[in-house]
């Protein structure tokens, strides 16, 4: 990942998505396979995040499609991502979503913030961002599910010195 160097506002908001993602890979890539595949909540339904391979995957996979809907803006279309199964496979898609996503936005630097408004973009769940939301709901994407990881892991410690 770059440091932030990007001029105009879509490479600001690229640039601290990034800064989101470098502490969430941080936060990953400190954890053995087993960690990230023990189950966190057991009171998940069936397609709920009941590990942290699951909040990973869904990480991936929404990052994916925040970037299909801003190609599909610029008059793209969509691309279908395999669902990562391994931490190591996470850590390798999760770069690749990063790389796609600057790939779509440092090419229009020179977007005004005003030209960010203008576009228009449909979410599935219902809500219609411009460029410049929708990038920033990206952002806290991210965060909201480290601090998710974070807490599960604090959880358990505490689990652990309540046996121990």
């Amino acid at each position: 990942m770059s440091s932030p160097v990007r001029q105009g506002p879509l490479g600001a908001l690229m640039d601290e998505y990034e800064r989101a993602a470098a502490e969430f890979a941080l936060l990953i890539d400190s954890l053995s396979d087993e960690e990230v595949a023990a189950v966190r909540d057991a009171a998940a339904v069936e397609g709920d995040s009941r590990t942290i391979l699951d909040v990973l995957s869904h990480v991936v996979r929404a990052g994916f499609g925040y970037s299909n809907l801003i190609r599909e803006a610029f008059g793209g279309v969509r691309e279908k991502r395999t669902r990562p199964t391994t931490r190591a496979e996470w850590l390798r898609e999760f770069h690749a979503m990063l790389e796609e996503s600057a790939a779509l936005l440092d090419p229009r630097g020179a977007m005004t913030w005003e030209e960010t408004f203008e576009i228009s973009i449909p979410a599935p769940w219902g809500v219609v961002y411009n460029l410049e939301q929708l990038l920033e709901h990206a952002i806290v994407h991210v965060l909201r599910h480290r601090r998710q990881i974070e807490r599960w892991l604090t959880r358990a410690r505490q689990e652990i010195e309540e046996l121990g």
